[in-house]
């Protein structure tokens, strides 16, 4: 630990933890003696570069990955999303049909799931979830349940426990949709953010209540982490749930902790944690993390999609929006962030997908923005604001320049993921930087501009509502297809966001961990993991 200053150490399951402010550093695991009745406590460290924000999994303001992160090892969701939404895997559904021409879909439970009290998880649990989800009582800050029938648009129950969600028995689990909808396609786009919440536990606490209830400081939940401790923004740590039901864990802890990008890769290398979550990472990290030894896995497919978001409220003239777009240099700002594994985006659907409109496309024309700008009597004295996390300061300082080339003035303000979302939402902010998991599911993005629902982008259109209601309805696929290209043209015209890059993902490969899937989209197979 050569090198860090005011360095704390405690003790949680074995393992020795430096803290120093924000970043986390692990050293190895304490050397007692043991008899040789005694095993030494399997100990897991894992960084991530940026905070979760909440432990109630319904109440992330950026509903980001890195929440979700946590929330797959202590929750428990329906299915295991494989790279790209390709393909799934069961969790606490075995399986699933589609019923009611194509409005329903059933899912068959596993039986042998169990909430970490040792009490089963049945159909009724996931009811209890959506009804709660949905009840406008409780105020969280995402409801994904929104396209079940019996709710509004914002995913609040038109009257009380009216959301069509039905236990068909204690573990066939049945949600009927306004829509035509099928399972893949629910499970891409909202099923990786449903977790079943326990209904023996929560039931009888009313739900305006919910969030402040004690039940979340030590939450009893499903998945095959149990909650030990958490230092909020910092570092969170589980214990392992041996009862999980597709597995027992191979490790006793597994702890989290929020370490700066700019560190990652050289605490890997030098052993200090087991593994890191890192974004973005380039070829040229590839590069040296080979030379260290390190084996590493590339995504087979683009993984990685980045857009600016646009407050399309405070921004509220497109020919504004498309101005911006203009203005920037895009294969710039793709070979900044990610280098040799980037494609500049003109839409968001990946390349290779047969949903993708290949005929958009755009270049930088500070001429042709300018002439937007003009046209829409623009006050070039207006400076909008530009809210960023920490990891895409360089990135938006350059965004800051090029746009300024054109006349637009940003200015930036470096703040957490989880503010930078909320400001976005509740309209602080004019301007802000994310990154998607990309998907092959045609939709998945749109449902981002719903004039319905709070959301980044603040939409007031309800063309792009139009637009996600047909395809969804639409199940000749040709139709599909055709309908998918023309709302690409129509976010191209409109500029509700502007596409910078797609990008593989390069995984560097644990040397101590083993059966670690790299490349899911969603979640990570926490209970197959081994530590040699």
């Amino acid at each position: 630990m050569a090198g860090f200053k005011n360095v704390n150490i405690r003790y949680i399951g074995g393992v020795v933890i430096a803290v120093a402010g924000m970043m986390v550093i692990f050293g190895s695991c304490s050397k007692r003696e043991t008899s040789a009745s005694q095993k030494a406590p399997v100990t897991i460290t894992f960084g991530i570069q940026t905070a979760w924000d909440n432990i109630m999994p319904y109440n992330s303001s950026s509903n980001s990955g890195y929440a979700h992160e946590i929330y797959d090892i202590l929750w428990e969701k329906l299915a295991y999303i494989e790279q790209g939404g390709l393909s799934f895997r069961p969790r606490a559904a075995d399986r699933w049909e589609n019923a009611d021409n194509g409005k329903s879909i059933i899912f068959y439970l596993n039986k042998n799931a169990t909430w970490h009290d040792g009490k089963p998880i049945t159909a009724a649990d996931w009811v209890f979830t959506a009804q709660l989800i949905s009840n406008p009582e409780l105020k969280v800050a995402n409801r994904p349940f929104w396209g079940l029938e019996g709710t509004d648009n914002g995913g609040i129950e038109l009257s009380p426990k009216s959301i069509k969600a039905e236990a068909l028995d204690d573990y066939t689990l049945k949600f009927t949709f306004k829509t035509i909808l099928f399972p893949e396609d629910f499970l891409v786009l909202q099923g990786r953010f449903i977790y079943v919440l326990p209904k023996h536990l929560l039931e009888n606490i009313p739900p305006a209540k919910l969030l402040d209830n004690e039940f979340w400081e030590h939450p009893i939940a499903a998945g095959p982490g149990k909650l030990v401790s958490e230092i909020v923004g910092n570092e969170i740590v589980f214990a392992a749930n041996k009862e999980f039901y597709l597995g027992t864990p191979q490790w006793d802890n597994l702890v989290i902790s929020v370490v700066d990008p700019s560190v990652m890769l050289s605490a890997m290398i030098a052993g200090e944690m087991d593994y890191c979550r890192i974004n973005e990472f380039s070829a040229q990290s590839e590069i040296i993390a080979q030379q260290a030894g390190f084996e590493t896995v590339h995504s087979s497919v683009y993984t990685n999609f980045l857009e600016v978001v646009l407050n399309n409220t405070s921004i509220s003239d497109p020919r504004v929006r498309q101005a911006m777009h203009y203005a920037l240099d895009k294969q710039a700002l793709t070979d900044l962030g990610v280098p040799g594994i980037g494609q500049v985006a003109h839409t968001y659907i990946m390349p290779g997908s047969e949903y993708r409109n290949d005929d958009i496309t755009i270049s930088r024309d500070l001429d042709k923005a300018r002439r937007l700008l003009d046209a829409a009597n623009y006050d070039y004295n207006k400076t909008w604001i530009f809210a960023i996390g920490p990891a895409r300061e360089s990135l938006a300082a350059a965004i800051q320049q090029q746009l300024a080339e054109a006349g637009i003035k940003v200015e930036l303000q470096v703040v957490d993921v989880a503010t930078m979302f909320a400001g976005l939402t509740n309209g602080k902010y004019d301007m802000g930087i994310t990154a998607h998991g990309a998907l092959a599911y045609p939709l998945y993005i749109n449902d981002y501009f719903s004039s319905t629902r709070p959301t980044w982008f603040s939409i007031k259109d309800t063309t792009y509502d139009e637009y996600r209601e047909k395809i969804s309805n639409t199940i000749d696929k040709p139709e599909r297809i055709r309908l998918t290209k023309e709302l690409q043209a129509y976010i191209f015209e409109t500029t509700p966001m502007i596409p910078v890059w797609y990008a593989t993902t390069i995984y560097p490969v644990s040397k101590t961990v083993k059966n670690m899937d790299y490349t899911s989209f969603s979640g990570r197979n926490y209970w197959e993991w081994v530590k040699e």
